[in-house]
């Protein structure tokens, strides 16, 4: 049987729901050591930061270097290449920012009726959720994406099952953390964005 699945054939999602510097990358971190799971990071970025932008992977690698990644598009969509054809037309990147507009947002936040079209989004949303299970042989996904948009988002897409974690941290920890320059895992600065 396929371990990636749970019974009812939906993949399984951590999802933590957060505010920035909230210590959410170190709590998908921990989760990610048990046996049957894996951290991914912040998942809504993988489009724009990783795939558009090669910003470095957890693993330390550019984002186009990584072999998990290179696996996990492969399987997805057939590549990096075909990934990028139908980035730009998705707001999944853009889901957690509030320049999203609602037009766009309204689109994939409905809930698709039984047998109605699917919005590509969506679709891109299950096609690589499916394939991360299955490259990673995880039982569980840890998505960090902090944004309660996108978890309504990931709740509307076909094959996932969303357990949200609402991850609270005291203010003045967050503040003497934003006060701080934080670093990518290659060393360089990392650009805060509000």
């Amino acid at each position: 049987p396929d371990m990636t699945l749970e019974q009812n054939g939906r993949i399984q999602v951590e999802y933590i729901v957060s505010s920035g510097r909230s210590g959410s990358t170190l709590v998908g971190s921990v989760l990610g050591l048990a046996d049957d799971h894996v951290f991914v990071g912040e998942l809504r970025l993988v489009w724009q930061e990783g795939l558009m932008q090669n910003t470095p992977c957890g693993c330390g690698k550019p984002f186009l270097e990584c072999p998990f990644w290179r696996k996990v598009f492969q399987e997805a969509f057939g590549g990096f290449e075909e990934a990028r054809k139908i980035a730009p037309k998705a707001v999944l990147g853009e889901i957690g920012r509030l320049s999203v507009k609602m037009k766009e947002l309204g689109k994939v936040l409905t809930f698709p009726e039984p047998g109605s079209e699917v919005p590509d989004e969506l679709r891109s949303l299950s096609a690589l959720y499916a394939a991360i299970a299955r490259v990673s042989g995880a039982r569980i996904i840890v998505d960090s994406s902090k944004s309660i948009r996108y978890a309504a988002m990931l709740n509307a897409t076909p094959g996932l099952n969303l357990r949200v974690t609402n991850l609270v941290r005291n203010p003045g920890g967050i503040l003497m953390s934003r006060s701080r320059q934080s670093k990518q895992r290659d060393g360089s600065e990392k650009t805060w964005k509000a």
